[in-house]
């Protein structure tokens, strides 16, 4: 919902949030803060989503970021970015 988990997680914040990766640790929070599990859990996995590229002679650098950059920018923007300082 409003492209975030439950409504309030940023996928790039994920890391921690146990409440949402198992129903226990949701239990374990004060009443107040709990979410209701709708349908299958876990919500989120720690699980990295991995693409493997060789480098090669054509490549100039190499841009990590997580999913929130790229609400902000295109490829091509990133790319421009980047060029300005290198």
């Amino acid at each position: 919902m409003n492209d975030r988990v439950k409504g309030s997680l940023k996928v790039t914040r994920a890391f921690g949030a146990g409440f949402l990766k198992q129903p226990k640790w949701n239990d374990a929070l004060l009443e107040e803060f709990r979410i209701d599990y709708v349908g299958k859990s876990p919500y989120i996995n720690c699980i990295p989503s991995l693409y493997h590229h060789k480098l090669g002679p054509r490549d100039r650098f190499l841009i990590l970021s997580s999913g929130g950059l790229y609400q902000y920018f295109t490829n091509e923007e990133a790319i421009s970015e980047v060029e300005l300082v290198i």
